[in-house]
């Protein structure tokens, strides 16, 4: 029964990968919202024909 633990401590590894995987989505998730932020404001000051950067 010593593999059980070689299988807990590798289901422990996963969940933490898991964790991880999480938060680098939320990280991308706040980085497309600054980003779209970013984005809005500086069209707001473009030319009526808008940004072609930002179209």
């Amino acid at each position: 029964f010593q593999d059980t633990d070689l299988y807990e401590s590798d289901f422990q590894q996963a969940n933490l990968n898991g964790t991880t995987f999480l938060n680098a989505q939320t990280t991308g998730a706040n980085f497309q919202s600054s980003l779209g932020l970013h984005k809005s404001s500086m069209t707001d000051s473009s030319p009526p024909f808008g940004d072609p950067l930002f179209p």
